[in-house]
């Protein structure tokens, strides 16, 4: 191999991506068990590395320079093979501080809480020492003392402190997407910011979102790639890209969720953008049937809305565990169970297909909108919940065919940034 990143388990990056959008193609993924690590460094056999958990304290020892930022942070996460020479370097600082800085330029009179106490650890007590941090700790189930705390003492010093909390653990990282490290503290909490990148949206990003100022991974991702391709071939960081890489990458693994009430045209919308985009289509509905071998309307009828929406749950899961880059069009009432759209927006961007009700139609075959009456009670008592939970609104009427409804979201998600 000429580069790559080395970890004991690398199932959910995104780095060889990245770094062809950084022009450089011979970039690979190497598991390497601990066992292994010392005959695979001592080969020299590459050209550079970036190195994840759980080997970037470990690494340290088998090079033979550290660069001055790397030994203060105490971790490295790149390396460069220079004439049989192991240079090591850490760029997770420049990340770290990029995805705070995305937030808030200084830390200046806040707490800092860093969850976690691993190599990425360091380099946020490092990135928050340099942004002005008023007090640092870090937060660990382990072992406390010597700048480190439990995560009980930890809660009761965020709500008396004004602070924030960077997430270096990998709690909510796929494939084990559900949890938080740490409940967010509303009343005192100024920002969160979560090295976690897969999935786009974790459960921590999501519940902090609605307190304060958020940053996922992503940034931190492409950040420090950038730096460890320079470094890779020995150039100055362009950094003027980063933006239009986060985007791309982060879009390229998101699904377009289609929400809305029955008639709005998902289904159809759905078809024409999976054509245009070439991005495969799911649906909610059609995943059922194909499951239970009858429609969801027949499932109610026989077995009452409730066991249809359980039954619709495990869908909704199903997408959030295996789906990934599609076009998912979902049943009207998907919405309305908080958990799905959490996990639908783990890796999601939910568009609401906002559809006149004077253009809907009832359907005689549907128990829930068999008659016109049915069909507008329905629709009053979901609108706020679309609404409320949609990250895009996409507004049709009569004239609006499924290519002018897909090109339309499109449209929308063009400057979209998770």
């Amino acid at each position: 191999m000429k580069f790559g990143l080395i970890g004991e388990k690398l199932p959910h990056s995104f780095s060889p991506e990245i770094h062809r959008l950084l022009g450089n193609d011979d970039y690979t993924l190497v598991e390497v068990k601990r066992e292994k690590l010392s005959d695979f460094l001592l080969s020299r056999d590459f050209c550079g590395l970036n190195v994840t958990i759980p080997y970037k304290r470990e690494i340290i020892g088998y090079l033979d320079f550290v660069d001055p930022y790397a030994a203060q942070v105490g971790a490295v996460n790149t390396v460069v093979n220079r004439g049989g020479r192991l240079y090591g370097y850490n760029t997770d600082l420049a990340g770290m501080k990029a995805m705070i800085s995305a937030g808030s330029e200084t830390l200046s009179g806040l707490d800092v809480f860093i969850l976690g106490s691993g190599g990425t650890s360091l380099a946020a007590v490092c990135a928050a020492k340099e942004l002005g941090a008023k007090n640092i700790l870090r937060v660990s189930r382990t072992r406390e003392g010597d700048g480190i705390v439990s995560y009980a003492s930890a809660v009761e010093m965020m709500r008396k402190s004004r602070h924030i909390v960077i997430n270096t653990t990998p709690v909510g990282m796929y494939p084990d997407t559900d949890g938080t490290a740490i409940d967010p503290c509303a009343e005192t909490i100024c920002g969160l910011y979560d090295a976690v990148y897969n999935p786009l949206r974790t459960d921590l990003i999501q519940k902090a979102g609605k307190m304060c100022r958020v940053s996922s991974g992503m940034r931190m991702l492409v950040t420090q790639a950038v730096y460890s391709d320079a470094l890779f071939f020995d150039r100055k960081p362009d950094v003027s890209g980063i933006d239009d890489i986060i985007r791309e990458v982060s879009l390229a693994h998101a699904n377009i969720v289609l929400t809305g009430m029955p008639s709005c045209g998902k289904s159809t919308a759905g078809r024409a953008l999976s054509e245009m985009t070439r991005r495969p289509f799911f649906d909610t509905d059609l995943l059922l049937r194909e499951k239970t071998g009858v429609s969801p309307a027949e499932l109610i009828r026989r077995f009452g809305e409730a066991h249809f929406r359980e039954l619709e749950a495990g869908a909704v899961a199903e997408i959030d565990r295996n789906i990934t880059g599609a076009v998912v069009a979902t049943g009207g009432g998907t919405v309305l169970d908080p958990d799905n759209v959490r996990r639908l927006k783990h890796n999601g961007v939910l568009v609401f297909i906002d559809r006149e009700p004077d253009l809907l139609t009832a359907d005689a075959g549907h128990p829930l909108t068999e008659n016109r009456e049915m069909l507008l009670s329905v629709y009053a008592e979901r609108l706020p919940v679309y609404r409320s939970c949609a990250d895009v609104t996409v507004r049709t009427d009569e004239r609006s065919g499924p290519g002018e409804l897909s090109r339309a979201v499109m449209k929308e998600l063009e400057y979209y940034v998770f």
